[in-house]
């Protein structure tokens, strides 16, 4: 049967994929479009969307075909009842499961779900749809050619995303450069050129809590299955890639916060803005969540999920499904979860890993002093760190605390303590303790003014690990570092800290100058081989 020329099913499309400008259409009617394909049998829907069976009506079919009853129709009227990717190249694929229609509605699909829009001053903002995912995964399933055609769409969706998160760094940079930055508490290195400042700043995003509302960075936003814990070599980690809709979500779609061009109007400075470019980072997780779970299901044709309702479940890499209708968190319940790929986790988690050296010296190795910023200082030793030192005598006990002079020494990409060699002519260091750079911050004591018994000052040293790794010295601040999200683990870092002493305000103050300089270079370092995996996308 030939179609009917229908003036709403190109209006409905065209409200799926429209742009920033009628964001609140196209989220609107992605519920709706939710809600109604929801209410019928998986594969009776997804043929009467993809027009299987359907003859797309071509340049050439006569004009009383065209208008069959349709008294007011005219010859412009055709394309809302012709695909306007009946030519398409891949139309034999797309044939196989409806022809043209069936690339149109998953095209318009794949725009509603992993979008982009556009800042008045061209910052991008990367969006993801959950409910839009879950519209998508549950027509597509059904059919194998419409599966295999949305895979290859998102994956084009998923790389585009990921230039423009890897562009995101030099807009934010460019727009905090001409804004007022009024009341910014947060010290720059006036040495630091533009790759360095991109570098950090895609740091920021990743790693720092800089997203509104939330507590978490976007690296602790990385769920791990607790069934799946110890049981694997590779990290496995998951996001949410589907949500079914609820009544509830019209009133958060319609009572929103508004367009993305509209909130960023208030304010634009670079706190902000890279709080916004946290969120782009998160929502380009699920992205990649969801690309490689169709990937998965085209090359197994949906068997794994065939009879599964797509609400509830969380799906490891190796096909293990795990229900999650009782758990807890919001929407974990009417939500589906899956891994992220591995290429991002290793983007992300071990962006250092490039054939450098990746492990620090070890504690009771000789390094040379001479030539390398090496600053005096005096640092707690813990009884449980004891053992690190090579002669405790040589120690300082003061009620009850045991002391002991170090050099703080950097080398490469480590930060190391490490006490006068004993005997030698003062130009080597023993290490006591070492850690990366990049995982350390360092902030000036708050209460030094209020301490005028002696001119001695201290810094305040934290280290974060998201492998669990304490450094020698330092003291756990969290022993808890898993924090639960239903069936999930959320990674979270171990924090742990270290007061380190100095001489006097001012040898306190240089040794502060000096540290956050290394540590900020380290972390843009960090941010910058992260952003150039992001656009390549190796």
């Amino acid at each position: 049967a030939k179609t009917r020329p229908n003036p709403y099913r190109r209006a409905i499309l065209q409200c799926l994929s429209s742009g920033p400008v009628m964001l609140h259409l196209r989220q609107l009617s992605v519920l709706m479009f939710d809600a109604m394909v929801s209410q019928f049998d998986a594969k009776f829907v997804a043929s009467l969307v993809f027009g299987v069976g359907m003859k797309p009506l071509d340049d050439d079919t006569p004009m009383d075909e065209l208008r069959m009853d349709t008294k007011r129709a005219h010859s412009d009227d055709r394309g809302m009842g012709r695909s306007t990717s009946y030519k398409d190249p891949r139309r034999s694929l797309a044939r196989k499961s409806g022809g043209g229609y069936m690339s149109e509605v998953v095209s318009a699909l794949c725009l509603s779900v992993a979008n982009v829009t556009t800042h008045q001053k061209g910052i991008y903002k990367i969006g993801f749809d959950a409910i839009g995912a879950h519209s998508l995964l549950y027509l597509a399933r059904e059919n194998y050619g419409a599966l295999e055609f949305t895979a290859k769409v998102m994956d084009g969706r998923r790389r585009q995303a990921s230039f423009y998160l890897a562009e995101l760094p030099s807009k934010i940079e460019q727009v905090a450069a001409i804004s007022v930055d009024v009341g910014s508490d947060e010290e720059e290195d006036p040495s630091e050129d533009d790759e360095q400042r991109k570098g950090f700043c895609t740091y920021q995003m990743f790693y720092d809590q800089v997203r509104s509302k939330t507590k978490f960075s976007v690296a602790n936003e990385f769920l791990r299955l607790k069934d799946t814990v110890g049981k694997s070599e590779e990290d496995e980690y998951s996001q949410l890639v589907a949500t079914k809709s609820k009544f509830d979500d019209l009133s958060d779609r319609v009572c929103g916060t508004g367009r993305f061009a509209e909130k960023t109007k208030a304010k634009d400075n670079r706190a902000t803005l890279i709080g916004r470019g946290g969120s782009s980072a998160f929502d380009f997780l699920r992205i990649d969540a969801l690309s490689s779970f169709l990937k998965e299901l085209a090359a197994t044709e949906s068997q794994t999920i065939k009879c599964e309702p797509l609400i509830g479940f969380a799906i490891s890499r190796g096909g293990v499904i795990l229900s999650t209708k009782v758990s807890s968190g919001m929407d974990v319940p009417r939500s589906v979860f899956a891994p992220m790929s591995e290429r991002l986790i290793r983007k992300v988690l071990r962006p250092e890993d490039d054939g450098r050296e990746k492990e620090p010296p070890r504690q009771g190795s000789v390094v040379g002093l001479v030539g390398r910023t090496a600053v005096p200082c005096v640092c707690e030793v813990p009884r449980t760190s004891s053992h690190l030192l090579s002669d405790e005598a040589q120690s300082v006990v003061s009620e009850g605390v045991t002391w002991q002079s170090l050099y703080l020494v950097f080398l490469g990409r480590f930060m190391i303590l490490a006490e006068p060699e004993r005997g030698g002519t003062g130009g080597n260091g023993r290490v006591v303790t070492a850690c990366s750079v990049a995982k350390v911050e360092v902030e000036r004591d708050p209460a030094a003014q209020l301490n005028t018994a002696t001119p001695a000052r201290r810094l305040l040293v934290t280290h974060a690990s998201l492998e669990g790794h304490v450094p020698g010295l330092f003291l756990t601040e969290e022993t808890n570092s898993i924090a639960s999200l239903g069936p999930f683990n959320r990674l979270r870092a171990i924090r742990s800290s270290l007061d380190v002493w100095f001489e006097d305000e001012n040898a306190a103050e240089q040794a502060y100058r000096v540290m956050q300089s290394k540590f900020r270079r380290a972390r843009a370092k960090r941010g910058n081989r992260l952003r150039e995996r992001l656009a390549q996308d190796d």
